[in-house]
């Protein structure tokens, strides 16, 4: 189990092992990417490796949002509004977004 306490520019992370040792670190020290060889990291890593192409890069705008976002806030950082095709890109933000909550 995790457990993230402590306010936001110093945060704990408390990680209890499966032996039911506890540790405590600062989350900005927690590296995940040790963790590949876990069951749940590898197929977190294995789904977003196959996702579309479109559907990744809402995933990674969206991890840089911290409540709710919309459509168009995605099309705000990802489309051009001079660009002749701002109905397609919003379109295909839409789909993408409904395929990624499915």
């Amino acid at each position: 189990a995790i457990e993230v306490t402590g306010p936001p520019a110093d945060r704990q992370c408390r990680v209890v092992t499966v032996d039911g040792e506890n540790e405590q670190q600062r989350l900005a020290r927690v590296t995940i990417a040790a963790w590949v060889h876990t069951s749940m990291v590898g197929k977190c890593l294995s789904l977003l490796e196959s996702l579309d192409p479109q559907e990744a890069a809402v995933v990674k705008m969206a991890a840089v949002f911290n409540g709710p976002f919309s459509v168009p806030d995605l099309a705000a950082s990802a489309c051009s509004i001079w660009g002749k095709s701002l109905r397609v890109d919003l379109l295909r933000l839409f789909k993408a977004c409904n395929k990624l909550r499915e």
